[in-house]
């Protein structure tokens, strides 16, 4: 072998290592991209809102916000798990007409450390927080009308809370498998079970589902690829096409401007008895 290809892999093993050290140590910088508030900051909506502070246990604190319909016939409430990035100003600014305008309450709240939310997590306290948002929820509305609604980091969330109880439905945007699968699937070169300390396995819960549940994903997600979802479908053993609504074109944050979305996630709110 001559100098120059064992120079060739010896850079390539540096820089192989290099990559495991950073993802180790630094994959919580790239997995919660969460923008801090000031406490005294004000949420800005064109809508009408109530901002609340719950205690969910002692040291922590979540804030959350509850959107109010004013349709004439109300359906019910839709507690939110937003993605992994940002705080309420943008979730709230995105979101809650969606449901509001199709009769349903919104219920959202940032996890720790994001926006005006305080206090240490780790994935075990994602999962607690979640529980605690949902016996809030339920102590306003009976459970038969209590939609669970998640997005991208949050499908993982909403699912974990529907497993372990019977909600009227659960719906999921742009979910994913596990989180080291999604990580394998941009770049297959770790063993990211075993390097990211924020495992988050769908997989492990949605079998566990009792209420009805529907998926929406696009062809063109850069960021939780499509396949994710026909990987659930597939641990289901459930039809993608009556499982998962499929955007064509479509990526991780514009499902929305695509009628595909809109028509199906208003049938699916639409439905009164399950």
């Amino acid at each position: 072998m001559s100098n120059a290809i064992k120079c060739l892999l010896l850079a390539l093993l540096t820089l192989y290592c290099l990559g495991f050290v950073l993802i180790y140590f630094f994959h919580p910088v790239i997995l919660f991209r969460n923008v801090p508030l000031a406490q005294s900051a004000h949420f800005l909506f064109p809508f009408s809102f109530k901002e609340v502070n719950l205690e969910p246990e002692p040291g922590a604190n979540l804030n959350a916000l509850f959107f109010p319909t004013d349709a004439n016939q109300k359906r019910g409430v839709v507690l939110f798990f937003h993605g992994n990035a940002d705080n309420l100003a943008r979730w709230g600014s995105q979101y809650p007409e969606r449901f509001t305008s199709r009769g349903y309450d919104v219920w959202m709240y940032d996890y720790r450390q994001y926006g005006k939310s305080t206090g240490a997590f780790d994935e075990a306290t994602f999962y607690r927080d979640a529980e605690f948002m949902y016996q809030q929820v339920l102590k306003q509305y009976p459970e038969n009308e209590v939609v669970l609604y998640g997005y991208s980091l949050g499908t993982g969330l909403a699912t974990k809370v529907a497993a372990d109880h019977n909600p009227r439905l659960l719906l999921l945007e742009a979910p994913y498998y596990t989180m080291p699968d999604v990580w394998w699937q941009h770049a297959p070169l770790y063993p990211y079970e075993r390097l990211i300390n924020y495992e988050f396995a769908t997989n492990e819960r949605i079998t566990r589902v009792r209420c009805p549940m529907h998926l929406f994903h696009g062809t063109d997600d850069e960021v939780v690829p499509y396949n994710q979802s026909l990987k659930l479908a597939q641990l289901l053993r459930r039809d993608p096409a009556e499982l998962i609504t499929t955007v064509p074109d479509g990526k991780h944050k514009n499902l929305a401007d695509f009628a595909e979305y809109q028509q199906n996630l208003g049938v699916w709110l639409s439905r009164l008895a399950y």
